[in-house]
């Protein structure tokens, strides 16, 4: 959820850190804060909202010594005094934290220093470390002493103005990593803020303690045993570069899918037939949460249809009550765009320990998710920076597509109908982009949206409505076409638009009768269909495909319908409102 930056090194100006914490707001935007040591001093800033209008003393303190946060929201309203840095009772010890320290009631209670500011569990931890500083101990081992009594997820970078050569960095369950480049050592939650620095990374494992000193680090466990991580170079990504001439990263993402789905099929094919065997050889179980959970969704129609081969898909916030009831030799094939979902790595964690294989489908090199698996494919699509996922989304389904044809033996015809589904998938956007914005601004003045569909066109209405609602705050839901007559058809009055996702596939007929049994009540039907209907008020046109291809068509023009309902309604489709991109926390 929270973004942490930390620097130790040469001299550099805090427009520095705080140009970086920016790249890291997409991990949490309620609040923001810096603290750098300069002159021997501790001087920190806070400020609620979007990193905006930094003070220009911020901007230009010289500091070889900071850390930076910004915050989403779990322990304590949304202010100036719950915002990190937190700052010890001396000043001297500053503290960031991304994650939930679940015992921090009961430990709160054993701190005699209870001079207590905030309301976050965080300070809790910096409360311990301070009392252990004051019992005589070194800062090193005043935190491996707090840590030791942490129950839940944290990753925290903490320095002291009494030892000004280090940065301390503290890793488990949340994620954390070392850049190392020419100006010195950087920490955060992700490679994204350090990639204009260096391509020379340190991945710390759960139960990490690094100190990190201007040209050098040494890691240990939480008992300060030495332990070994190695530095490894990552290559940059191609689709990095900012919004370009996008008002917004959402959209730039969504408008680069048909480019990005190229660079997606740049796959290894010994990689997918390892993968092949293992899932024909074991019970497979997709988890996932959001929008990869209806990507997984995806993955279990395709193995059936393409390769013949029976999955199941579990909610990964609900795996682990059913674990027990799983099969001796499952395969977990876990998706998360980020690598460091919460509930997914908690699920393949707990899986992990009955022995079951592990594959996982991710965007982020080396994360957390990646070093828990035995095979992972990679999405290669490039930074997503939106909190609304939508090149992610399409890259898991196309992977997923061209996974389950390598179990038929089909890899190679599959990747050649992806590569040419690229230009079909330009062509849908030269279709709509004009007329979506014709939409949207109808489609703002509503209350409710519905969305249907049957067979695979029913995961497109899922993640259709979570879009919607997601980013315009409409009230959107998804059903099963079929099963509008078993309840919700109740909802749909006057005007309602109904929003009925169906290509000319097998279920097509099936699905313009549910949507002619809405338009009947007073529906306005809009149709999501390579042919035009009658029963449409409203036609989203769509290029003809393979009928197992239509949802990677499909979603486009519903995601760009989400984004400009979002801006007619002036709000931040890159920003929505309690949410986060990458959920670190159960």
């Amino acid at each position: 959820m929270c973004g942490i930056i930390g620097f130790i090194g040469r001299s550099i100006k805090g427009k520095t850190i705080t140009d970086s914490l920016k790249k890291l707001e997409y991990r949490g935007y309620d609040s923001w804060g810096v603290s750098f040591l300069s002159e021997g001093k501790v001087e920190f800033f806070k400020e609620i909202g979007e990193i905006k209008n930094v003070p220009k003393k911020i901007e230009e303190i010289n500091s070889s010594l900071a850390i930076g946060h910004t915050r989403w929201a779990t322990h304590g309203k949304i202010s100036k005094i719950n915002a990190h840095p937190h700052i010890s009772s001396d000043k001297k010890i500053s503290l960031v934290h991304n994650g939930i320290v679940e015992n921090f009631s009961e430990l709160k209670k054993q701190v005699s220093n209870n001079n207590f500011s905030s309301e976050t569990d965080s300070e809790v931890v910096l409360r311990l470390i301070e009392e252990n500083v004051n019992l005589g101990l070194d800062l090193l081992h005043a935190v491996s002493k707090a840590v030791s009594v942490l129950e839940g997820s944290f990753a925290l970078l903490v320095f002291s103005a009494s030892e000004p050569d280090k940065l301390i960095a503290v890793k488990k369950e949340s994620p954390l990593l070392l850049g190392v480049s020419s100006k010195g050592i950087f920490a955060a939650s992700d490679q994204i803020p350090l990639s204009s620095f260096t391509n020379k990374f340190v991945f710390l494992e759960d139960g990490d303690i690094a100190v990190v000193k201007k040209d050098s680090f040494k890691c240990f466990d939480f008992s300060l045993n030495p332990v070994e991580r190695e530095i490894l170079e990552v290559d940059s990504d191609v689709t990095s570069s900012g919004k370009l001439k996008y008002s917004h990263f959402m959209l730039k993402e969504i408008m680069e899918q048909p480019f990005v789905l190229r660079q997606v099929l740049s796959q290894e094919k010994k990689n997918f037939d390892e993968i092949s065997l293992l899932l024909k050889k074991h019970p497979v179980f997709f988890i996932g949460n959001g929008t990869s959970f209806n990507a997984c969704l995806f993955g279990k129609e395709f193995f059936s249809r393409a390769a013949g081969i029976s999955s199941q898909v579990i909610d990964a916030s609900e795996f682990p009550y059913v674990l027990e009831f799983l099969p001796e030799n499952s395969l977990i094939f876990a998706l998360s765009q980020s690598g460091e979902t919460a509930d997914v790595l908690d699920s393949v964690r707990k899986a992990k320990k009955r022995n079951f294989k592990i594959v996982s489908m991710v965007n982020v090199f080396n994360s957390s998710l990646v070093r828990l698996s035995d095979k992972t494919i990679y999405l290669n699509c490039g930074e997503e920076i939106g909190v609304a996922s939508t090149k992610a989304f399409t890259s898991q389904v196309a992977l997923l597509y061209l996974l389950s044809n390598s179990c038929a033996e089909k890899f190679d015809s599959a990747l050649e109908e992806l590569k040419t589904l690229s230009l079909k998938m330009q062509q849908v956007i030269e279709l709509n982009k004009n007329s979506i914005q014709e939409l949207s601004s109808k489609i703002k003045e509503v209350d409710d949206v519905f969305f249907i569909g049957r067979s695979l066109n029913y995961p497109v209405a899922l993640e259709a409505a979570l879009k919607l609602k997601e980013i315009s705050y409409i009230h959107a839901e998804a059903f099963q076409a079929g099963s509008l007559k078993h309840g919700p058809l109740a909802l749909v009055s006057d005007g309602v638009p109904v929003i009925v996702v169906a290509p000319m596939d097998k279920v097509f007929s099936d699905t313009l009768n549910n949507a002619i049994e809405a338009k009947s009540r007073g529906a306005f039907i809009i149709g999501v269909s390579n042919e035009k209907n009658d029963a449409f008020d409203f036609f989203i046109p769509l290029p003809k495909v393979k009928e197992l291809l239509f949802p990677l068509i499909s979603i486009i023009p519903l995601q760009l319908l989400a984004f400009h309902t979002a801006v007619f309604l002036e709000r931040n489709p890159d920003r929505p409102r309690n949410l986060a991109k990458s959920v670190t926390v159960k």
